[in-house]
């Protein structure tokens, strides 16, 4: 693997930790168990866009998943500006304009509901609750 790649995965995996109480491993098994492979973007977005647009992709998908759990507290949909408030809140470097054409980095399968709310029995959202509405 390349050390460029590597470092930017344990910055991922700290940011995970930090701000949704989850491992990397966790985090893969989310979408595993939906039968999707994020490793695999993951290496096409370092191969084509490189470093710092992979860091902030994964960004992306903290503040995304963050969001799917936020708005099944909420029992509504964020807005545009929630969001963007929510990777600051959450110290995650982001650029607004890319929340223009936002799409949260969720499994596929729950993309194909009304919404993209979580539902409660889809994850485990435990410790990550309480995590998230302290921040």
């Amino acid at each position: 693997m390349n050390q460029f790649k590597d470092k930017i995965l344990q910055e991922f995996e700290g940011n995970l930790y930090r701000c949704l109480n989850m491992s990397f491993s966790e985090y893969l098994g989310i979408f595993q168990e939906h039968g999707e492979d994020p490793m695999a973007e993951i290496d096409e977005v370092f191969e084509t866009e490189g470093p710092n647009e992979l860091r902030i992709y994964l960004n992306h998908c903290i503040n995304g998943l963050s969001v799917v759990y936020l708005e099944t507290e909420l029992d509504r949909e964020m807005t545009l500006e929630e969001i963007v408030q929510n990777a600051d809140r959450l110290e995650l470097r982001s650029r607004y304009e890319d929340y223009e054409t936002y799409q949260p980095r969720i499994p596929k399968r729950l993309k194909r509901s009304a919404n993209s709310t979580l539902r409660l029995n889809d994850f485990d959202t435990g410790d990550f609750k309480k995590k998230a509405t302290d921040k």
